[in-house]
């Protein structure tokens, strides 16, 4: 038996769980996920105040799930591999959390606060500012568990980065399938990343919200284009893939039409693709190039901003915003250009990606099978 057998606090401390196990699932008849992550929570913090790293020796989570099952027969998630996970949960979020409360109390301290920049991006700090103790807890609690699991895996300690795709997670109601798609795409180190002068030309409010519909690059899946395609089928490729990125952007983002026409005089104006941002009351216009940038291309975007606040702007409409997507954007080129014009415009990159399918990759022949069969085919030639 080992020494934690004999510590009656930790007895005491399983019945305890056991009947908060209880409460919790009362509260679980009204919300589920949130009741039993506040659980996790709070057994995590268990785990990390009462048995820090120097008191769980090798078999303790073992031995805790062992209990906690015995007295909890009817529990969920209390194996020893999930029990780890609880606890690094606690101690993943608790960072930010403490954040939270120093600014709440204003004590923060310079260590605080130099550590606060040093290990996190502004996105954290943007974060900590907006929110309380009681709404980082219920924002915490509203993704299922096994989407917390998927996004502390594969953010190897970041707390900023998980903190952003918990935000998304909750904004756009991401699968979990969705969400692991959208980290290996590396969603939190593109958006918000386009070349742009919306600083210059737009309110802060709007411009940072702007900013942050952005990615840089955009990146789009061709996998089902032939090799030989011709450069109409990959525009076509490159809008519906960008139809499907900008759409998830959020609630209030509209999708208004694809080669979209706006008749101005007699002239008419052929729009790649339209949106509507609806809290900012604006057009979002989407020209997109197969080709590297150019300059021309902005007048041409201008060109299309121009008549969509000439000819579709209500009075309640504030100008429309463009954004040009090509492949190689020459950034010194495009922050110069862009410095001089009046219109909210970004510019941004884009990847084509041709993913194998996993099932359909096991079937592939290596290089030393196509080797070996060139090189039999060579030896009943010579037959």
């Amino acid at each position: 038996m080992s020494d934690i057998k004999k510590d009656k606090e930790y007895f005491s401390w399983i019945g305890e769980l056991k009947n908060r196990y209880r409460v919790t699932q009362i509260k679980a008849a009204v919300s589920v996920n949130s009741a039993l992550l506040e659980f996790y929570w709070n057994l995590g913090k268990d785990i990390s105040e009462k048995y820090p790293g120097r008191k769980r020796n090798a078999h303790f989570f073992a031995e805790l799930s062992a209990d906690l099952k015995l007295a909890i027969p009817d529990g969920n998630g209390l194996s020893s591999r999930n029990l780890q996970h609880i606890q690094k949960f606690y101690e993943f979020y608790s960072y930010a959390k403490q954040a939270v409360s120093h600014k709440e109390n204003q004590t923060i301290s310079y260590k605080k606060q130099i550590m606060l920049n040093k290990k996190n991006s502004n996105y954290l700090t943007r974060f900590v500012k907006n929110i309380d103790v009681d709404n980082f807890g219920r924002m915490l609690f509203r993704i299922p568990w096994g989407h917390h699991i998927v996004i502390m895996s594969k953010c190897c300690g970041n707390v900023d980065k998980a903190l952003f795709y918990v935000q998304k997670t909750i904004e756009n109601g991401w699968s979990r399938n969705i969400l692991t798609l959208e980290m290996e795409a590396d969603l939190y180190s593109r958006q918000g990343k386009a070349v742009t002068n919306f600083a210059l030309t737009l309110p802060k409010i709007d411009s940072d919200l702007a900013q942050q519909l952005t990615k840089d690059p955009y990146i789009f899946d061709v996998q089902g284009l032939a090799e030989q395609y011709r450069e109409t089928e990959l525009t076509k490729a490159m809008c519906d893939n960008i139809v499907k990125l900008l759409s998830s952007m959020g609630k209030g983002f509209a999708f208004v039409g694809r080669e979209y026409v706006v008749e101005l005089g007699e002239d008419e104006f052929r729009i790649d693709l339209l949106f509507y941002i609806i809290p900012m009351h604006r057009y979002f216009v989407v020209e997109v190039k197969n080709t590297k940038f150019k300059p021309e291309y902005l007048g041409q975007l201008q060109g299309y901003v121009a008549a969509c606040d000439l000819a579709l702007n209500s009075p309640k409409d504030e100008p429309a915003i463009g954004l040009l997507v090509c492949r190689d954007k020459n950034v010194p080129l495009a922050k110069y250009l862009l410095e001089k014009i009046n219109m909210p415009i970004g510019v941004s990159d884009y990847e084509l990606m041709r993913k194998v399918p996993d099932d359909f990759k096991s079937q592939l022949p290596t290089v030393e099978e196509i080797e070996a069969e060139l090189a039999n085919m060579e030896n009943e030639g010579n037959k």
